[in-house]
Protein backbone atom coordinates (compact mmCIF):
# COMPACT_ATOMS: atom_id res chain seq x y z
CA UNK A 1 0.00 0.00 0.00
CA UNK A 2 1.17 3.81 -0.99
CA UNK A 3 0.81 5.72 2.26
CA UNK A 4 -0.10 9.85 1.37
CA UNK A 5 2.63 11.85 0.80
CA UNK A 6 3.53 15.19 2.43
CA UNK A 7 4.26 17.84 1.07
CA UNK A 8 7.30 19.56 2.84
CA UNK A 9 7.54 23.66 3.13
CA UNK A 10 10.79 25.23 1.79
CA UNK A 11 12.26 28.17 2.59
CA UNK A 12 15.14 30.54 1.35
CA UNK A 13 17.80 31.81 3.60
CA UNK A 14 20.75 34.24 2.49
CA UNK A 15 24.03 32.84 4.00
CA UNK A 16 25.93 36.14 5.98
CA UNK A 17 29.26 35.76 4.81
CA UNK A 18 28.86 35.59 1.18
CA UNK A 19 24.98 36.91 0.34
CA UNK A 20 24.77 33.26 -1.29
CA UNK A 21 20.91 32.09 -1.25
CA UNK A 22 20.06 28.58 -0.54
CA UNK A 23 16.46 26.67 0.30
CA UNK A 24 16.01 23.95 2.80
CA UNK A 25 13.34 21.95 4.34
CA UNK A 26 12.61 21.58 8.16
CA UNK A 27 13.76 18.65 10.67
CA UNK A 28 11.86 15.11 10.12
CA UNK A 29 11.71 12.77 12.74
CA UNK A 30 14.73 11.34 11.67
CA UNK A 31 16.66 14.65 12.06
CA UNK A 32 15.36 15.29 15.62
CA UNK A 33 16.22 11.68 16.75
CA UNK A 34 20.40 13.13 15.35
CA UNK A 35 19.98 15.90 17.43
CA UNK A 36 19.09 14.17 20.71
CA UNK A 37 21.79 11.39 20.55
CA UNK A 38 24.17 14.30 20.08
CA UNK A 39 22.86 15.73 23.29
CA UNK A 40 22.51 12.30 25.01
CA UNK A 41 26.60 12.55 24.55
CA UNK A 42 27.73 15.74 25.92
CA UNK A 43 30.61 15.28 22.95
CA UNK A 44 31.66 18.37 21.07
CA UNK A 45 32.74 16.43 18.31
CA UNK A 46 29.32 14.61 18.23
CA UNK A 47 27.75 17.91 18.52
CA UNK A 48 29.83 18.86 15.36
CA UNK A 49 29.07 15.73 13.61
CA UNK A 50 25.31 15.95 14.44
CA UNK A 51 25.03 19.29 12.86
CA UNK A 52 27.12 18.52 10.02
CA UNK A 53 24.22 15.85 9.08
CA UNK A 54 21.12 17.48 9.75
CA UNK A 55 22.00 20.65 7.84
CA UNK A 56 23.34 18.45 4.85
CA UNK A 57 19.90 16.48 4.89
CA UNK A 58 17.95 19.28 4.86
CA UNK A 59 19.33 21.95 2.38
CA UNK A 60 17.73 21.10 -0.91
CA UNK A 61 19.48 22.78 -3.14
CA UNK A 62 22.26 20.01 -5.08
CA UNK A 63 25.63 20.56 -5.07
CA UNK A 64 25.66 22.12 -2.38
CA UNK A 65 28.89 21.24 0.29
CA UNK A 66 28.28 21.92 4.35
CA UNK A 67 32.09 21.57 4.53
CA UNK A 68 33.13 24.56 2.78
CA UNK A 69 30.28 26.96 5.20
CA UNK A 70 31.89 29.13 7.20
CA UNK A 71 31.34 28.34 10.63
CA UNK A 72 29.48 31.23 11.62
CA UNK A 73 27.14 30.26 8.86
CA UNK A 74 26.92 27.34 9.63
CA UNK A 75 25.68 28.44 13.33
CA UNK A 76 23.45 30.78 11.82
CA UNK A 77 22.17 28.64 8.85
CA UNK A 78 21.19 25.91 12.37
CA UNK A 79 19.21 28.72 14.44
CA UNK A 80 16.87 29.60 11.59
CA UNK A 81 16.51 25.64 10.71
CA UNK A 82 15.98 24.91 14.33
CA UNK A 83 12.75 27.82 14.32
CA UNK A 84 11.55 26.43 11.20
CA UNK A 85 11.60 22.84 12.56
CA UNK A 86 10.72 23.40 16.17
CA UNK A 87 10.13 26.73 17.08
CA UNK A 88 11.39 30.26 18.04
CA UNK A 89 11.65 29.69 21.62
CA UNK A 90 14.38 27.85 23.30
CA UNK A 91 14.61 27.31 27.27
CA UNK A 92 18.10 28.56 28.40
CA UNK A 93 19.86 28.37 32.25
CA UNK A 94 22.26 30.46 33.62
CA UNK A 95 24.25 30.35 37.07
CA UNK A 96 24.35 33.64 38.68
CA UNK A 97 27.95 34.35 39.91
CA UNK A 98 27.22 38.03 41.24
CA UNK A 99 29.12 38.00 44.55
CA UNK A 100 26.07 38.64 47.20
CA UNK A 101 28.89 38.92 50.70
CA UNK A 102 32.67 38.13 51.33
CA UNK A 103 33.91 35.21 49.02
CA UNK A 104 30.78 34.11 48.19
CA UNK A 105 28.98 34.05 45.15
CA UNK A 106 24.83 33.20 44.98
CA UNK A 107 25.07 30.33 42.13
CA UNK A 108 21.51 30.78 41.68
CA UNK A 109 21.01 28.57 38.67
CA UNK A 110 18.33 30.73 36.31
CA UNK A 111 15.85 29.39 33.82
CA UNK A 112 14.22 31.41 31.16
CA UNK A 113 12.80 31.30 27.30
CA UNK A 114 15.14 32.95 24.76
CA UNK A 115 13.50 34.08 21.02
CA UNK A 116 15.66 33.05 18.59
CA UNK A 117 14.50 35.49 16.40
CA UNK A 118 16.30 37.72 18.18
CA UNK A 119 19.72 36.17 17.13
CA UNK A 120 21.55 38.58 14.94
CA UNK A 121 25.00 38.40 13.26
CA UNK A 122 27.88 40.88 15.10
CA UNK A 123 29.75 42.18 12.76
CA UNK A 124 33.28 44.12 13.47
CA UNK A 125 33.97 47.42 12.17
CA UNK A 126 37.51 46.44 12.11
CA UNK A 127 37.30 43.22 10.48
CA UNK A 128 38.97 42.47 7.21
CA UNK A 129 40.14 39.76 5.08
CA UNK A 130 42.61 41.58 3.26
CA UNK A 131 45.86 41.87 5.75
CA UNK A 132 48.84 43.85 4.37
CA UNK A 133 52.44 42.63 5.32
CA UNK A 134 54.19 45.51 3.73
CA UNK A 135 52.61 48.45 1.82
CA UNK A 136 52.71 45.67 -1.32
CA UNK A 137 52.87 42.48 -0.16
CA UNK A 138 50.18 40.94 1.83
CA UNK A 139 47.61 38.31 1.94
CA UNK A 140 43.29 37.77 1.37
CA UNK A 141 42.28 35.61 4.39
CA UNK A 142 38.86 33.45 4.32
CA UNK A 143 36.44 32.22 6.74
CA UNK A 144 37.62 29.09 8.74
CA UNK A 145 34.99 26.06 6.82
CA UNK A 146 32.83 23.61 8.70
CA UNK A 147 35.86 21.17 7.90
CA UNK A 148 38.47 22.90 9.05
CA UNK A 149 36.36 23.85 12.21
CA UNK A 150 36.21 20.15 12.39
CA UNK A 151 39.62 19.49 11.86
CA UNK A 152 40.57 21.70 14.59
CA UNK A 153 38.37 19.68 17.20
CA UNK A 154 40.40 16.78 16.45
CA UNK A 155 44.02 18.72 16.38
CA UNK A 156 43.05 19.62 19.67
CA UNK A 157 43.03 16.08 21.10
CA UNK A 158 46.57 15.23 19.69
CA UNK A 159 49.82 16.60 20.86
CA UNK A 160 49.87 19.52 19.09
CA UNK A 161 50.60 22.99 21.05
CA UNK A 162 47.84 25.49 20.69
CA UNK A 163 50.06 27.01 19.14
CA UNK A 164 51.29 24.77 16.71
CA UNK A 165 46.73 24.60 16.62
CA UNK A 166 46.89 28.52 15.85
CA UNK A 167 49.53 28.09 12.65
CA UNK A 168 47.19 25.72 11.30
CA UNK A 169 44.32 27.41 11.45
CA UNK A 170 45.65 30.65 10.47
CA UNK A 171 47.35 28.35 7.28
CA UNK A 172 44.30 26.56 6.48
CA UNK A 173 42.32 29.85 6.17
CA UNK A 174 44.49 31.45 3.73
CA UNK A 175 42.91 32.28 0.02
CA UNK A 176 46.22 33.37 -1.35
CA UNK A 177 48.91 36.10 -1.14
CA UNK A 178 49.76 39.04 -3.32
CA UNK A 179 52.28 41.31 -4.11
CA UNK A 180 52.43 44.54 -6.43
CA UNK A 181 52.62 42.81 -9.49
CA UNK A 182 51.22 39.04 -8.77
CA UNK A 183 49.03 36.72 -6.92
CA UNK A 184 50.10 33.41 -5.40
CA UNK A 185 47.34 30.75 -4.88
CA UNK A 186 47.56 28.78 -2.10
CA UNK A 187 45.89 25.94 -3.95
CA UNK A 188 49.19 25.72 -6.19
CA UNK A 189 51.73 25.19 -3.05
CA UNK A 190 51.88 22.49 -0.71
CA UNK A 191 50.90 23.33 2.99
CA UNK A 192 54.46 22.99 4.37
CA UNK A 193 54.92 26.12 1.63
CA UNK A 194 52.62 27.85 3.26
CA UNK A 195 53.64 27.14 6.41
CA UNK A 196 57.32 28.03 5.93
CA UNK A 197 56.11 31.55 4.62
CA UNK A 198 53.55 32.28 7.54
CA UNK A 199 56.85 31.03 10.08
CA UNK A 200 58.96 33.96 8.77
CA UNK A 201 56.95 36.81 8.63
CA UNK A 202 57.12 39.35 11.19
CA UNK A 203 55.48 39.38 14.38
CA UNK A 204 53.89 42.40 13.62
CA UNK A 205 52.08 40.92 10.23
CA UNK A 206 51.43 37.29 12.25
CA UNK A 207 49.58 39.53 14.79
CA UNK A 208 47.12 40.88 11.91
CA UNK A 209 46.31 37.58 10.97
CA UNK A 210 44.80 36.39 14.25
CA UNK A 211 42.98 39.66 14.44
CA UNK A 212 41.31 38.49 10.96
CA UNK A 213 40.22 35.46 13.49
CA UNK A 214 39.36 37.27 17.00
CA UNK A 215 37.10 40.19 14.63
CA UNK A 216 35.22 37.81 12.51
CA UNK A 217 31.50 38.50 12.21
CA UNK A 218 29.88 36.39 15.22
CA UNK A 219 26.56 35.10 15.77
CA UNK A 220 25.72 36.87 19.33
CA UNK A 221 22.83 38.07 20.78
CA UNK A 222 22.53 39.69 24.88
CA UNK A 223 20.02 38.41 27.14
CA UNK A 224 19.14 40.75 29.61
CA UNK A 225 17.58 38.56 33.08
CA UNK A 226 17.19 39.48 36.49
CA UNK A 227 18.38 36.83 38.81
CA UNK A 228 14.98 35.82 41.53
CA UNK A 229 17.56 35.28 44.09
CA UNK A 230 19.62 38.49 44.59
CA UNK A 231 18.27 40.44 41.85
CA UNK A 232 21.30 41.31 40.17
CA UNK A 233 20.39 42.30 36.97
CA UNK A 234 22.83 39.92 34.07
CA UNK A 235 23.20 41.08 30.67
CA UNK A 236 23.90 37.36 29.18
CA UNK A 237 25.86 36.56 25.71
CA UNK A 238 23.72 33.72 23.54
CA UNK A 239 26.30 32.16 21.22
CA UNK A 240 27.79 29.01 20.39
CA UNK A 241 25.53 26.25 19.00
CA UNK A 242 25.01 24.06 21.92
CA UNK A 243 22.92 27.05 23.26
CA UNK A 244 20.30 26.05 20.50
CA UNK A 245 20.87 22.02 20.77
CA UNK A 246 17.69 22.42 23.44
Amino acid sequence: MNLPKIDLPTYELELPSTGKKINFRPFLVKEQKILLMAMESKKEIDAINAVKQIVSNCIVDKNFDVNEMSSFDLEYFFIQLRMRSIGEKISLSFTCKNTVSENQECNNLMQFEYDLSNTTIEKNPDHTKTIFFTKDVGVVMKYPSFRITENLVQNSKTKKTSVENALDLIVDCIDYFFDKENVYHVKEMSKQEITDYVENIPKTSFDKMEKFFDTMPQVKSIVNHKCNKCGFEHAIPVEGLSNFFE
